[in-house]
């Protein structure tokens, strides 16, 4: 069996919360790409602290509590209606 690297699915949705709208952006400005790079490399280090901090503090499956919490707490951030406690921790 291959030994592979797997991320967790909230930590998923909280980095690709951050990354999606880069996808979204279809011009071939080099100003843009330069203003993406920026926002990206801006936004590693909170990433970065966010994985060590879920990782800092496991929970076992279907019981994140704080994690399901966190991501909850980051989408409001970013103006989103999050609706929580669907399917117990989602």
């Amino acid at each position: 069996m291959k030994n592979s690297t797997r991320i967790p699915l909230k930590t998923a949705l909280i980095f690709f919360s951050l990354i999606l709208p880069v996808f979204c952006v279809h011009s071939q400005d080099n100003a843009i790409r330069q203003k993406i790079s920026m926002a990206a490399k801006n936004t590693e280090p909170k990433v970065i602290n966010w994985r060590r901090d879920i990782h800092a503090h496991p929970e076992l499956g279907n019981r994140e509590v704080r994690t399901a919490a966190l991501v909850a707490e980051h989408l409001k951030s970013l103006g989103m209606d999050v609706k929580t406690e669907v399917g117990v921790t989602g």
